[in-house]
């Protein structure tokens, strides 16, 4: 009896274990609540339950079943690329396998043969299986701290091509072992065995330790490339500026001769021309792409700019902005925060079908610099972790936004809420005004 208890067990654990990591490097799905995470899980322990009680005898067949519920049941947990939870999963088995094979290993220099077949026959096999878990444990809990959720982003598909191999490997040595050698061993074939645990052990440390370098090269590279973007877009709102102070000067010059001749075609009383006139100048000032003077350059020439590029997408924009005359903020973070909501409401609304798009937009500087938008959409909206994520394909060059947006908002005292009803998503801004 005590040995069906400990298989109910040590298979449940190991299904715990082995969801804890895959979150250390997937995405979990945004529409899964806690009630079905934890009925997939148990869905998850049964089935493996039953595949360890099925194929007991055939260790190969048992490892491939194995490998492929996990891959099952973690493509309905995570959001993310089949062969990445594919890799995943044979990484988790490995590492789990790999301990088992370590721990038995090891205890053969120390207690009598334990057969490898009946591995759970004896109170001594629990123990070691014990230990193999809690090794995997503590291994989970060091990925964890060498791994930030933000990096899990940046880890390619072709880095679990590559760094798969080795524990892929190791899987095969171990099953190959395990399947080939039944019989008691002598004390050198012991030694050996213990030796090569050994040599796999260090293999997959370094072939780890490459993996996270990679990942954290990865990840820089990203920053870069979004601090690059971030210059480019604040360079160009500079020229905007600039070309917009210019064109003020010009339009001051033009404007005293429009007035010289409105004056004179009323001093002559031909009023055909006046009106032509003043009918070409309206039609003028309605091509004009600023539509709002906000009182703060930075901030017009963001709005003007996403403004124009909602209308080019067939996206209608009704705002209400106030004088902002009053936000001091620096260049780089209006251009952070403003450009990140803008972006993020046009693409929502590219999501919908024509006729359905649309942005809502307000903005005031009383005490604070409030900011909100809201956007229709169209699908599923990423909640993981507390926050929303990007559900772009690309994560290894989106989804830095929100973060960028959340910690600038949070060095300026400030805080953002996200709200999402009935195909609108809503995002409201609020930050203290530096007096």
């Amino acid at each position: 009896m005590i040995y069906e208890l400990y298989d109910a067990v040590n298979t449940l654990v190991f299904v715990a274990l082995v969801y804890c990591f895959e979150s250390c490097f997937l995405i979990r799905r945004a529409a899964l609540s806690f009630r079905s995470i934890v009925l997939s899980v148990v869905i998850w322990f049964f089935t493996e339950l039953i595949i360890c009680r099925v194929f007991d005898e055939n260790f190969i067949l048992k490892v491939i079943m194995t490998i492929g519920i996990c891959s099952i049941c973690s493509a309905l947990l995570f959001k993310d690329r089949f062969q990445s939870i594919l890799l995943t999963s044979v990484l988790a088995y490995s590492i789990s396998l790999f301990f088992d094979y370590l721990i038995y290993t090891i205890s053969l220099l120390f207690i009598d043969y334990i057969p490898v077949g009946n591995i759970n026959g004896s109170i001594t096999a629990i123990c070691l299986g014990t230990i193999s878990q809690l090794l995997f444990l503590f291994t989970i809990m060091i990925i964890r701290i060498g791994i930030k959720d933000r990096m899990i982003e940046s880890i390619l598909p072709g880095m679990w091509y590559k760094f798969s191999a080795l524990p892929a490997f190791s899987l095969l040595v171990i099953v190959a072992f395990t399947v080939s050698f039944k019989d008691d061993y002598e004390g050198n074939h012991r030694i050996f065995f213990v030796f090569l645990a050994m040599l796999l052990l260090a293999i997959n440390l370094y072939a780890f330790h490459l993996f996270l370098s990679e990942i954290k090269t990865s990840y820089e590279i990203t920053r870069m490339r979004m601090n690059d973007a971030y210059a480019e877009e604040l360079s160009n709102l500079y020229k905007q500026i600039c070309d917009r102070q210019n064109q003020i000067t010009a339009d001051s010059h033009e404007y005293k001769n429009k007035i010289a001749l409105i004056y004179k075609l009323i001093e002559d009383e031909d009023y055909k021309s006046l009106a032509d006139f003043v009918n070409r100048e309206h039609v003028q000032i309605e091509k004009n792409e600023n539509v709002v003077d906000t009182g703060n350059p930075i901030i017009t020439a963001i709005f003007n700019t996403k403004y124009k590029e909602a209308v080019d997408n067939d996206i209608r924009v009704r705002f209400d902005i106030g004088n902002l005359s009053s936000v001091n903020m620096n260049e780089e973070d209006l251009v952070i925060i403003l450009f990140n909501l803008l972006n993020n409401a046009i693409e929502g609304c590219m999501k919908c079908q024509a006729g359905r798009r649309l942005i809502n937009i307000k903005m005031t500087a009383d005490s604070d610099f409030f900011i909100f938008v809201n956007n229709t959409y169209e699908g599923d909206v990423c909640f993981a972790d507390g926050s929303y994520k990007s559900t772009k394909g690309d994560l290894m060059t989106h989804g830095f936004g929100i973060d960028n947006l959340k910690r600038v908002i949070a060095n300026r005292k400030g805080f953002i809420y996200f709200k999402t009803t009935e195909n609108v998503f809503s995002v409201r801004v609020m930050i203290p005004i530096n007096k």
